[in-house]
């Protein structure tokens, strides 16, 4: 079972090269469907779309359900979800789901890679497929949302690996059957080519439940402006340990949509480190309106909790958080 303060160790390993092959994997995602030149050593980030379902936010009732579908029950400690037993085998290597963290629309997965002989990993290894499906009563949805996968080498056991899986969907996960599938898990080369390490598949069934770690957080009256002197008020804004989302009121409209909605927020570390987010921004509004409701919602690059972020950046502005 992983604690809150091993999975703060595990997340802290990811380093700065890492961060820069998963942006450059996502920019190629329209042309193939697993990237392949990584140069991070031990797994990779895959990006794919997922079938999603509908359902109530609390994951108490899956929870109880997870035998009905072969799952595994999970439990939840200091608002960690820790699946239960969910470790499957298979040609000289384990898979083990950790730990759950996430809000009501985005949650991280943290599985650990372990070779069974307990020799090191070798280096430059990915899963040629991988497959997450979320299901509630046994069926698919209508839902779609975005993953990725992200490998962290783990510099006291050089026989694993930990794995960072990352979903974002607009329909709730919390409380979500979930059935993952690794497969072929191969070592590639500078030229090109790669080498088949282990065929698997390796297929994992738990509940995704957890605690909805969101925090609304009350700001004083802000107003901030684009480079194209767009005003923005922001009315909400909610932190969870995967992401952030903002209620906007636009003051300024624009005909010119991209440029009104170019609102570029950073993180603010409470170690002084400033963190570029990639998130969405819309707006509602018809021709002749001079104001707009919109939002703001972006995944964090890695988890962050609470008392890791200082403050934000937004546009030009930065907007410093109360005390936790």
């Amino acid at each position: 079972m992983m604690n809150r303060e091993q999975l703060l160790d595990s997340l802290d390993q990811l380093d700065d090269a890492l961060l820069l092959e998963a942006d450059r994997a996502r920019q190629q995602r329209t042309r193939r469907k697993f990237p392949r030149g990584l140069t991070a050593a031990a797994c990779v980030m895959l990006v794919l779309l997922a079938t999603l379902t509908v359902e109530a936010r609390s994951g108490a009732v899956s929870s109880l359900l997870a035998p009905l579908f072969g799952g595994t029950r999970t439990e939840i400690v200091d608002h960690i979800g820790s699946p239960i037993g969910a470790s499957v085998s298979a040609d000289g290597y384990t898979i083990t789901a950790d730990a759950i963290i996430g809000d009501r629309y985005n949650l991280a997965v943290v599985y650990t890679l372990t070779r069974d002989d307990g020799q090191p990993l070798p280096e430059n290894l990915r899963f040629q497929e991988w497959e997450t499906r979320y299901k509630f009563l046994g069926f698919f949805g209508i839902g779609s949302g975005g993953g990725s996968l992200t490998g962290i080498k783990n510099e006291e056991d050089p026989s694993q690996c930990q794995i960072i899986e990352q979903w974002s969907g607009d329909v709730p996960l919390l409380g979500r059957m979930c059935r993952t599938t690794f497969g072929k898990l191969v070592q590639w080369h500078e030229d090109g080519t790669e080498t088949l390490l282990a065929e698997g598949p390796w297929t994992l069934s738990y509940t995704a439940s957890y605690t909805d770690a969101t925090e609304t957080i009350r700001l004083p009256e802000t107003v901030v402006q684009n480079e194209y002197g767009v005003d923005l008020e922001i009315e909400k804004l909610r932190l969870s340990p995967v992401g952030l989302h903002m209620d906007l009121n636009f003051l300024t409209v624009l005909d010119d949509t991209p440029k009104m909605l170019d609102v570029p927020v950073s993180i603010i570390g409470a170690d002084g480190t400033e963190t570029q987010l990639s998130g969405n921004c819309g707006a509602n509004y018809t021709e002749g309106d001079t104001t707009a409701n919109g939002h703001y919602t972006a995944m964090f690059p890695v988890p962050q909790f609470r008392e890791e972020i200082a403050g934000l950046r937004i546009c030009d502005t930065v907007v410093w958080l109360p005390e936790s």
